[in-house]
């Protein structure tokens, strides 16, 4: 039978879990998924100031690489696979070098709260009812879009960087993703695009006028070619399979390895 390789990329630990697929499942019916292998590390926690959370997204990368390759080893092979899964912790803000792949600091995690003072100044001149019609959320430190303008302006000459196309910000699916194709898919889905107070949510799309004062709370350019924003719509479509391959353990197999399914 085929298996998904499941990815749970949480706020703790990094997991992969290798499912097999029954025939139920195969025809569309939900409840039929049985794991069959497993392997998880632990995630380190880094707390720079009082309310500042951090994670090292080269770790996080390293860490699923390696449980990938554990539960494909376990597995009997990437051949055996038919898809990949990711689950993530959502809010977390990563930014990396689009040229090299690396991560240019370290990722802020969802429960950081570095950027109250500006999620209150936007609340006290009267933004947040707009934003929240909007995306559906309140202006707070909780969500993605404030955590995205202060690592442009943490990274030396970020904002002009990233205007020119030489910087990637997005969530923690955006950054395997990213890894997984060899850097040639960078894209969300809409359930992690939703949690970054950027997202409108009758047209799935990025909400101009109500959020603008969001994406520019850094006294920045308005938009940045660098946010991942494409979104994958099939339940689990296939991007280029062959580097997912070699990076998970094998080349072998022709089939479409790598989908996004939520």
């Amino acid at each position: 039978m085929s298996l998904i390789l499941a990815i749970d990329q949480g706020t703790t630990s990094t997991r992969a879990i290798a499912f097999e697929i029954g025939a139920n499942a195969a025809s569309g019916e939900t409840g039929d998924l049985r794991p069959v292998a497993v392997s998880q590390i632990e995630l380190a926690q880094y707390f720079p100031r009082s309310g500042w959370v951090e994670h090292d997204a080269a770790e996080i990368w390293t860490a699923t690489l390696q449980t990938c390759r554990e539960v494909v080893r376990k597995a009997g092979g990437v051949a055996r696979f038919a898809a990949i899964g990711i689950t993530n912790q959502r809010e977390t803000a990563v930014i990396w070098d689009a040229g090299t792949g690396q991560p240019l600091h370290r990722a802020i995690v969802w429960q950081d709260r570095r950027t109250a003072d500006v999620t209150a100044r936007l609340t006290a001149e009267g933004h947040e009812p707009k934003v929240q019609a909007a995306t559906g959320l309140i202006l707070d430190p909780y969500f993605s879009a404030t955590k995205f303008a202060w690592l442009l302006d943490a990274v030396p000459s970020g904002r002009e960087r990233a205007a020119r196309g030489e910087i990637k910000l997005g969530s923690i699916d955006a950054w395997l993703i990213w890894n997984l194709t060899g850097g040639r898919v960078h894209a969300t889905d809409a359930t992690n695009a939703s949690r970054t107070a950027l997202m409108d949510l009758k047209t799935v799309r990025v909400a101009r006028r109500p959020v603008r004062p969001v994406r520019r709370a850094a006294h920045g350019p308005a938009r940045h070619r660098s946010l991942c924003w494409r979104y994958r719509r099939d339940r689990c479509g296939p991007v280029r399979p062959s580097s997912a391959h070699r990076r998970i353990g094998g080349a072998t197999s022709r089939r479409p390895l790598v989908g996004h399914a939520r």
